[in-house]
């Protein structure tokens, strides 16, 4: 499988622990034209370093038909703003992924047609050797960095298993979180969302409870356009932190273009300015 090198994650706590920002702005979605899923479960296992692994069991309606491919989609760019100092630099983010496996429910490997659009990556997975109806199970996995959020008290690990970009019904969701080793779940701060695009932050929310080093979070059913998020919050020494150095090559890695675009600006401007004062000094001279 192909490394991606683009997958956004939203940040939902922007100020930890102030609220949750809008839900589905950027987020995972699964697109099916009008195909009711009955099962949506998504496995994440976090590591130590900051990345994670998701594995994802996506099961259709057994009367399900007509369609020979089935798509999800991972959007790959956000809109970010890191405080430097006193001020909020819009920039732009990207969470890098690597997909790793996309089977079927017997674990044979499904075709997958990937494919970049704008901010976005589509799976299109299957063709016309598709399982019949009946026996439409899609297995897909894949591996997060980049992807955490970084505050100076705490960091934040937000996922939205289902996204919210899909025509279809999910009957069943359920996100388990697998927490880094050694992790307290007491000093983990979670929360649950669910509910449309556009949603007011922390207006609707989910079930979820810690089974020991796991977070669980179920909701269901889950009408088009409505997802399943989870946010966890960690006190600072859990997750590994990137040297500032690092992250400022990131950003900058990620806006080389509009950064190009507004130095060349500013030369520009400091050319002109230079231009019009050598003007007037000369003029000033000749009276």
């Amino acid at each position: 499988m192909p490394t991606m090198s683009y997958l956004a994650a939203p940040p939902f706590f922007q100020h930890w622990p102030m609220p949750f920002l809008l839900l589905a702005l950027v987020l995972p979605a699964v697109t099916s034209p009008a195909a009711t899923i009955q099962e949506f479960d998504s496995l994440i296992d976090l590591q130590k370093d900051s990345s994670f692994t998701v594995s994802e069991r996506i099961v259709l309606d057994s009367g399900a038909s007509g369609e020979e491919t089935f798509e999800r989609v991972l959007p790959v760019v956000l809109d970010r703003k890191p405080s430097v100092g006193a001020t909020d630099l819009p920039v732009v983010y990207s969470v890098r992924l690597q997909l790793l496996s996309v089977t079927d429910a017997q674990g044979r490997t499904l075709p997958v047609e990937v494919t970049r659009e704008g901010r976005r990556v589509r799976l299109r997975i299957g063709g016309p050797d598709r399982p019949p109806a009946g026996d439409r199970t899609y297995q897909i996995k894949y591996r997060v960095t980049r992807a955490i959020n970084y505050f100076p008290t705490a960091d934040e690990f937000y996922w939205n298993a289902t996204g919210a970009e899909r025509d279809g019904t999910i009957q069943r969701a359920r996100v388990r979180v697998q927490l880094p080793p050694g992790t307290d779940p007491e000093q983990v701060h979670a929360k649950v969302m669910t509910g449309p695009e556009g949603t007011e932050p922390g207006a609707v929310q989910g079930e979820g409870e810690f089974n020991d080093q796991i977070f669980v979070a179920t909701a269901g059913p889950l009408k088009a356009g409505e997802s399943l998020a989870v946010a966890l919050g960690f006190p600072k020494g859990v997750l590994q932190n990137p040297d500032p150095f690092k992250r400022t090559l990131w950003i900058l890695s990620d806006n080389a273009v509009p950064l190009a675009i507004t130095l060349l600006s500013l030369l520009g401007i400091v050319a002109v300015l230079v231009l019009l004062s050598r003007r007037k000094t000369r003029a000033e001279m000749k009276g």
